[in-house]
């Protein structure tokens, strides 16, 4: 990310968090997940792509503490935040809205990381028309494109054509589902904005 200076991969990310909810739904003795988020963990399970070694999970702080030995680096162990989403849910079902499905948590979760920034950044610098903001532009086809003709995929090799194969379609569609189910539980209060 830009302004954390965390060095990760969308696919990274995503095997930490499914490592989450693998686990999570692995440890779960007492039989209160869906049998639906149980099922959706064992084909997860069987289907995981192999980890990278332990040196190159990303962290979650600053480069300046990257190499530090303070154990704040992100770990692919439960984060328990699937019992959050249970309990989002029982607010939900309480209040007669649509719960959260798992896809929905497990993009929200996602979306707590590092990942926020190649979602936001697809609607404002990627339009399928251009953009105004040649800024937001080239960040998005920064963390997003590839250029062609790039053996490595790096963006910083290759032509000046770029290919424009990452939008996260489905991936911003399920998080903003998730987004507008969480938001019924939103409570209305004053907001106030520095001025300048």
């Amino acid at each position: 990310t830009g302004n954390y200076g965390v060095h990760t991969s969308s696919s990274k990310e995503f095997l930490l968090v499914l490592l989450e909810v693998i686990k999570q739904c692995q440890e779960n003795h007492v039989g209160n997940y869906p049998l639906e988020w149980k099922a959706a963990a064992l084909f997860l399970a069987a289907a995981q792509a192999p980890l990278p070694p332990k040196k190159d999970w990303p962290t979650e702080w600053p480069k300046e503490t990257k190499n530090a030995d303070n154990g704040r680096g992100r770990q692919p162990e439960a984060q328990e935040f699937l019992k959050e989403l249970l309990e989002i849910n029982r607010q939900l079902k309480e209040k007669k809205h649509q719960e959260l499905s798992l896809e929905e948590g497990i993009m929200l979760r996602l979306y707590t990381g590092p990942c926020f920034e190649k979602y936001n950044v697809v609607p404002r610098g990627g339009g399928l028309d251009g953009c105004d903001n040649p800024f937001l532009e080239s960040r998005f086809r920064e963390l997003c494109c590839e250029k062609k003709g790039s053996e490595d995929g790096n963006s910083s090799t290759g032509g000046d054509e770029w290919s424009e194969n990452r939008r996260y379609t489905t991936s911003i569609h399920i998080l903003t589902s998730g987004v507008v189910k969480m938001s019924k539980l939103s409570k209305a209060a004053t907001v106030y904005r520095g001025l300048g």
